[in-house]
This record gives C-alpha cells, sequence and structure tokens, in this order.
C-alpha cells in the first residue's frame, strides 16, 4: 500500500510540471482506481478531464466507475458535463444503456419507452454519421422491434417507425453497413413478402451509394485511422507516424468536401466535414494544424465565437504552438478585444522564456567547464558525450530565443495596429528589460514600425541603438544598411560600412590570434573557427551590397575602392564571384546560372570554388607552421589566379601540378587532419626527432 501511495505521490509531482503527459495521467488514473479511495478516484479524472475534455475513453471510464457505486446523480451530472463535450460512439451508446437502465419500459410502459426513444434519437443525431455507429443504430432498430403492441395501429406504427429508422440508417456508410443491408432485407420479407422487394428496390440506391462511399474511405484511409486520444506531437520520436495519422485525416476530410455521397442539402453536408474535423482533433490532440482547419472551418462559416472557443481549448493543450496562439490573437484582435489578445501573447511569451531559462542554464553549467581553473590551469577538453550535449543545447537554446523573439515582434507589431506606436513603444521597452537575450530582430522591427509612422528620425535612433547593443551582429548591421539605401542616406551608409568593417575585421585578427594559445581546448577552437567564419560570412555580404549600391548609384571610383578593400581582405575568392554579385538581376546572378551553369546560393557558392592553389597553399600553411601549437601566417609564393570558372575540368588528384611543391594527394592526406592548433604544445620535439634520425647509422645494404 505504501508503494502505491508512493507511486501516486511522485505521479502527481511530476504532472505538476508536465501536465500535458497522458502517459502519466494513464498510469496515475490506474494507480488510484487500484488504491479504490472515491474521493481521490474522483479528484484525479476531474483534473485530468479538464484538460482533456474530448477524450471518450476516459469519460466512459470515470461514468463507469459511478455507475459500479451506484453513483447515479453523480452519473447524470457527468453525462450532463461530457455529452456537449464529446462526439464519441462509445459515449454516446453508454449514455443510452444507462436511459434504458434507469427506464425500464417493463414496469415504466410508453412513459419509458418514449425516453429511451429519446434517447437514441439524441444519440443517432450526435453521432449517427460515424462510420463506427452501425452497432448504434443495430441497437436502436433491436429496441424499436422489442416493443410488443397491444393494438393493430400500434403495430403498424411500430413497423413505420423501425422502417424510418433503417431508411435513415442505409444512407449512412458505416463499417457494418453490408450486415445491416442484409438484415433490412430479411425484415421487410418477414414484415410482408408482396411489398418486400418494392420497398428493398427503393433504398438500393441510397444503400449501394453509401456502401460504394464505405469502400472508398476504407481504401484512402486503409483501415490505419487512430480514433482514440494520441498522446504523441509532431515533435515526439513518433513523429513519422504521426505525419502519416495528419495526411490520413487530411485525406477524409477532402474526401468529405467532395460529397462523394452527393448529398443535396449543404446542411447535411456541411455536418458530416464539421464531423470529420471534429474528430481528427479530439485524435490528434498535440497536432496544431488540425486544431487551425477546425477553427477556421467555423470562422469561414461566420461563427467566430465557436472558433474563438475552439481556439482556447486547443492552446491549453498546445501551449507552445505559435501557430495556434497567433490564430486565437488575430481572432480576439478582430473582435476588438485586444486586452484578450494580449494575454495571448504574454502567455506565449511566458512558456518560450520558461523553456530558454532551463536550457540556458544547462548550457552555461557545461561551458563552465571551459573556462580555466582558479590556478589559471586550461581546462580538460570535454568529453563525446559533453560535446553532443553542449551541441544539442545551444540548438536548443537558438530555437527558443528565435522563437521568443517572434512573439515579441509579433506582439509589438499587433499593439501598434491596435493601441497605437506609444503602445508598441512600450511594448519595445518592456522586451528588452524582461528577455535580457533581446535579438536585433526586436530592435529593427521596431525601428520599422517607427518609420512606417512617418518617424524616420526615431527610425534612426532606434538603430543606432541596436548598433550599440550588437555592433558585430552581422544580420542586424546588414538589415541596417538596407534600410539607409532603400531611405538614401548617404551619409550614414558610409558611416555604417565603416564601422561594419572596423569592427568585424578587428574581430576576425583578434578570433584568429586566440587560436595560437598554447594548450587551447579542441571545443573553443571549434567554436572560435565557428565565429571566425560567421564573422567573414556577414563581412562579406555587407561589403558586396555596399559595392553594389556604390557601382548602381554613386560611381565607379567609390565601388572599386570597397571592391580593392574586398579583394585584400578575401584573396582567396574567386573574382568572378564578386564581379558578378554587382550585376544581379532583382536579387538573381543570371551570369551565375546561365553562362556557368551553376546554381546561385551565395554563400555555399563561393565556398565551393575557392582557388585550388590557395586551398593547397593554406593547408601547407597550417601544417607546417604550427609548431609548437601556434599558428603562423607565411607567404610561400605569389598569389596565382584561378583558372576560369566553367572552362576547368575536374582535377586528376593522382597526376601532380607543375608549379606545386606539394602533391594532391598529400594536400588530401593533409585535409583530413586536424589543425595543429587542437593539440596545443607540439606532441613531439621536431629537432629531437631530426637529431635523431641524422644519428640513426649506416646500414649495408650489399649483401
Amino acid at each position: 500500500m505504501s508503494r502505491n501511495l508512493d507511486v501516486i505521490s511522485r505521479l502527481e509531482e511530476e504532472l505538476e510540471t508536465q501536465p500535458l503527459d497522458v502517459p502519466k495521467w494513464e498510469r496515475l488514473l490506474a494507480a488510484v482506481k487500484t488504491k479504490d479511495k472515491e474521493e481521490l478516484v474522483s479528484r484525479v479524472f476531474e483534473r485530468y478531464l479538464d484538460l482533456f475534455k474530448s477524450d471518450g475513453k476516459q469519460w466512459c471510464a470515470y461514468i463507469n466507475y459511478e455507475l459500479a457505486r451506484g453513483e447515479f446523480s453523480k452519473v447524470e451530472q457527468l453525462f450532463q458535463r461530457c455529452l456537449p463535450e464529446v462526439a464519441s460512439v462509445d459515449v454516446l451508446r453508454l449514455y443510452v444503456s444507462y436511459v434504458r437502465r434507469v427506464n425500464d419500459v417493463i414496469t415504466g410502459g410508453d412513459k419509458a419507452r418514449r425516453v429511451v426513444v429519446s434517447a437514441f434519437e439524441f444519440a443517432v443525431k450526435s453521432v449517427g454519421i460515424d462510420t463506427h455507429s452501425g452497432e448504434l443504430w443495430q441497437e436502436y432498430i433491436e429496441f424499436l422491434q422489442s416493443w410488443t403492441p397491444t393494438a393493430s395501429w400500434e403495430q403498424q406504427q411500430k413497423v413505420d417507425n423501425i422502417r424510418k429508422v433503417y431508411r435513415r440508417m442505409l444512407a449512412i456508410p458505416t463499417t457494418n453497413i453490408e450486415q445491416l443491408w442484409v438484415q433490412y432485407s430479411k425484415w421487410e420479407s418477414m414484415v410482408n413478402q408482396p411489398t418486400a422487394s418494392k420497398f428493398v428496390s427503393d433504398r438500393s440506391a441510397e444503400y449501394m451509394a453509401a456502401r460504394s462511399w464505405k469502400t472508398e474511405w476504407s481504401n484512402l484511409t486503409g483501415d490505419a485511422l487512430e480514433r482514440s486520444l494520441v498522446p504523441y506531437s509532431l515533435h515526439s520520436d513518433k513523429k513519422d507516424w504521426i505525419k502519416a495519422q495528419l495526411d490520413l485525416w487530411r485525406r477524409w476530410v477532402e474526401f468529405e468536401r467532395k460529397n462523394t455521397l452527393e448529398l443535396k442539402d449543404s446542411v447535411q453536408l456541411n455536418a458530416r466535414i464539421e464531423y470529420c474535423l471534429r474528430q481528427a482533433t479530439q485524435a490528434l490532440v498535440f497536432v496544431p494544424p488540425v486544431w487551425f482547419h477546425y477553427a477556421k472551418w467555423f470562422a469561414s462559416n461566420n461563427d467566430d465565437q465557436q472558433a474563438k472557443a475552439i481556439l482556447v481549448q486547443a492552446t491549453r493543450l498546445n501551449p507552445k504552438s505559435m501557430l495556434l496562439n497567433f490564430q486565437l490573437a488575430e481572432a480576439h484582435e478582430k473582435d476588438g478585444n485586444f486586452d484578450a489578445a494580449k494575454q495571448v501573447y504574454e502567455r506565449l511569451i511566458k512558456a518560450f522564456n520558461d523553456d530558454y531559462n532551463t536550457v540556458n542554464e544547462k548550457v552555461l553549467d557545461i561551458e563552465k567547464k571551459l573556462a580555466p581553473t582558479e590556478q589559471g590551469e586550461p581546462p580538460k577538453p570535454l568529453s563525446r558525450d559533453e560535446r553532443d550535449e553542449l551541441t544539442r543545447r545551444r540548438q536548443r537554446r537558438e530555437k527558443l530565443k528565435r522563437e521568443q523573439m517572434l512573439v515579441w515582434c509579433k506582439y509589438m507589431t499587433a499593439t501598434k495596429r491596435s493601441a497605437g506606436i506609444k503602445e508598441a513603444r512600450s511594448v519595445f521597452k518592456q522586451g528588452r528589460k524582461e528577455f535580457a537575450d533581446i535579438g536585433p530582430e526586436f530592435y529593427v522591427e521596431n525601428a520599422l514600425l517607427e518609420h512606417y509612422n512617418d518617424n524616420s528620425k526615431i527610425a534612426i535612433k532606434v538603430f543606432d541603438l541596436g548598433l550599440k547593443q550588437f555592433p558585430n551582429h552581422g544580420k542586424f548591421l546588414l538589415a541596417y544598411l538596407h534600410y539607409l539605401i532603400q531611405t538614401n542616406d548617404v551619409d550614414n551608409i558610409r558611416k555604417l560600412i565603416q564601422s561594419a568593417d572596423s569592427t568585424l575585421s578587428k574581430e576576425i585578427t583578434q578570433l584568429t590570434e586566440s587560436l595560437t594559445a598554447p594548450e587551447i581546448a579542441k571545443d573553443v577552437a571549434d567554436e572560435t573557427m565557428r565565429q571566425i567564419k560567421d564573422r567573414r560570412t556577414w563581412l562579406k555580404r555587407l561589403l558586396k551590397t555596399y559595392i553594389r549600391y556604390a557601382h548602381q548609384y554613386l560611381s565607379m571610383d567609390v565601388a572599386d575602392s570597397f571592391i580593392t578593400k574586398y579583394e585584400q581582405l578575401f584573396p582567396d575568392e574567386d573574382s568572378i564571384d564578386l564581379f558578378t554579385d554587382r550585376y544581379r538581376d532583382d536579387g538573381v546572378n543570371l551570369i551565375v546560372e546561365e553562362e556557368l551553369d551553376t546554381s546561385d546560393d551565395e554563400d555555399e557558392f563561393v565556398a565551393k570554388r575557392r582557388k585550388p592553389a590557395k586551398e593547397a597553399q593554406a593547408t601547407n600553411n597550417g601544417s607546417a607552421n604550427n609548431r609548437g601549437g601556434r599558428n603562423r601566417r607565411r607567404n610561400d609564393g605569389p598569389n596565382l589566379p584561378p583558372p576560369p570558372r566553367g572552362l576547368t575540368s575536374a582535377p586528376r588528384e593522382e597526376e601532380p601540378e607543375e608549379d606545386s611543391f606539394v602533391k594532391p594527394s598529400v594536400v588530401k592526406l593533409l585535409k583530413q587532419l586536424p589543425s595543429a592548433s587542437y593539440f596545443g604544445e607540439g606532441p613531439y620535439d621536431a629537432s629531437r626527432l631530426v637529431q635523431m634520425v641524422a644519428n640513426l647509422p649506416n646500414v649495408n645494404t650489399s649483401k
């Protein structure tokens, strides 16, 4: 018993922080039912169903639990709560079963029978179009057949009622429709053989259409559709299976929209489409697209209130879904209720920020190991598992930062739309205060809001404020440069490009020099190399952008001065790249695509076609000049121009070049080796090695 209590306590504690973990809820429900304390069982069921209102399976379990205890008044309260929330054949069959249990037609007579018939009618109107509703319809027929009339007119009324139910049932494509058709044919023959063929013939067309629909639907879904609540999302390890399920639901919805049943009543057609969309949300509760389409369907049918109600429930189950939260915020905004929209944005920001802080703490814990010890000793290298975890955590942190930045930006723009620029400025101030790692995107977004509100001077101030915070952030610098070019602010363009060039070049130099530190850890070296690559990439893009601008709108002299600077900074770049870049057409490098037959990918494209001689030279320098763990730049020869692009054939590695000191095969080997900077101080003493080889005794080879 104590062990069971420990399990219950542990699960409840875990669910406080992970309330959407369905498997944990199921284990907790099983544990409390084993303990069989009514108050505890009821409390857990209530907590679960408050979140997962449409889980028919657990509603049935809760109701059956109370039925077993004879708590009929509570059962009726549960039915009143769940029937509007869930469209489940199992729940409705349980409801009818309960009504029949408390309304005995033997003792209650016609009054009880009418109550049961009303319950059946409610059930088939609620879920009678479900493909799995065949057994419910069959139970309805059997109940009507169980009535024993006392008068001849009652007998005829019984036949008419049964025939009406059969007529409705056989027009619906249920999974057991063939079996129901056989039963109907036999029943008509038993009622009146001479008229049976006429009645059967009248129903034949609708039955054939329904059967054909069922066959096509079975082929479409492959009978692989999961109808009960699925506890997985598109981010889980079951994502491929979830995608397959999502595709099956999409096919079903499109199948309903095609109206293969050829329904002439648009109300019936819409009811089938809505029912299908609703079933999808009851199954794939953690898959935002199904909720999005369900809410959009109501909105497109002018039922905005129902659409918002759906989105409120959807965001409870998917609190970090930007798709659903943005959709709900827009719905509130269109309704003129920006206070509600504001709450949506702030809840989403909090959800992302909580995750960000958790991940950031774990990243910082690992990064502490990369810092020198208190005695100034170099840190121990991270293990492979630690490196992998650090990479994953950093990627996750960056993703959470981008997501949070997007929400802050959209919150600010929504505030501008609904409350004006002053309130938007308050959000700008709030974001910078609350999120310590606020990104440059926030500054760019605010500056553009100011610009399009006819406040260009304030926009420049915001950009300059961002420049103080992110002087070396390439993406921000490029966004600022584009803005200045679009507004033709020549003076600020010149100042910005000079400042960016100076800042990034200086940082690249400092980072490069840091690689020469003795005993530099591999993890630190890797991160430094990544930063160098990042800074170089953005500096290239900035200079190319300015060169295009100067070439098009200023003068050749200005453009040439920066072309010279670019070639000095990046001597290993192919000059065709730089030349053709300023002849782009609407951002597309047609020269590269048409004359060189190469795709235009600015960053990767340039990297793939570096000068072969330069690569060999750089590799040679990297291996020959790194003794003692230090990188030294050495000019071993003139910078030769590359062969014309588009004219070179694939290099043959086994044939040495005439002017190459190092053979290509050796270059290939050296490329596979890690940089010498990773090893710190030299692993061996080169001078002693040379001395040892020089002093080797002569070997007599005359034998």
